[in-house]
């Protein structure tokens, strides 16, 4: 299977914010997706779980059954921009949906924690892990998600975190008919995330 790889120069860089995420009402409808396995919602929780902390609204991970009125077209894995949270994809998960796809928007390792202060804003970026062996087993993870998927699955990445995505295909590119790296940062060396990828891109 011939796997397309595209390198899209968009942006769609939105933080966290304190507004509970339109995404809500899609997950709703969905309690219970049926396209999704048992072997996947055990990965999924697994990866839920390992969030001990409070999270801010629209952090938390997103799963979405796709619109069973339309053909359906497969999974896909949307990795959000590191230090923010998956109310990136707020209008565009259940756009997804209704076209037939099922989604999948988990949360980085750490991220999405209530700030330490509201006003003034203090987050408590210590954190965001910097320990290749996590960001490496969430990769792993996607994988584990993708593969245990009956159907076609496409994994996105967004800005430096697209590292993540292109060493999660390579290192299992059987897995996926495309990946799509949007805004990606493959060179930025003074970046922690392009140091723990730079040897699988």
């Amino acid at each position: 299977m011939r796997t397309r790889t595209m390198l899209l120069p968009l942006f769609l860089l939105f933080g966290c914010g304190t507004e509970e995420s339109n995404l809500t009402s899609v997950v709703e409808r969905n309690q219970t997706p049926s396209n999704f396995t048992y072997e996947i919602n055990q990965i999924w929780d697994e990866m839920e779980l390992s969030h001990f902390n409070e999270l801010q609204p629209g952090c938390h991970p997103v799963k979405i059954e796709s619109n069973k009125n339309v053909s359906q077209k497969g999974l896909i894995i949307l990795l959000h921009r590191y230090s923010a949270c998956p109310q990136q994809y707020d209008e565009l998960a259940p756009r997804l949906s209704n076209a037939g796809y099922d989604v999948l928007i988990p949360l980085y390792p750490d991220h999405g924690v209530k700030p330490l202060n509201i006003n003034p804003r203090i987050d408590n970026t210590d954190m965001v892990p910097k320990a290749a062996t996590m960001w490496k087993s969430f990769r792993n993870d996607i994988n584990r998600l993708a593969e245990s998927y009956n159907g076609k699955r496409s994994l996105k990445g967004l800005s430096m975190c697209t590292n993540i995505a292109l060493s999660a295909y390579l290192k299992r590119p059987d897995l996926y008919s495309n990946v799509v790296a949007v805004s990606p940062k493959l060179k930025n060396e003074s970046s922690f995330i392009h140091g723990i990828f730079k040897n699988n891109i």
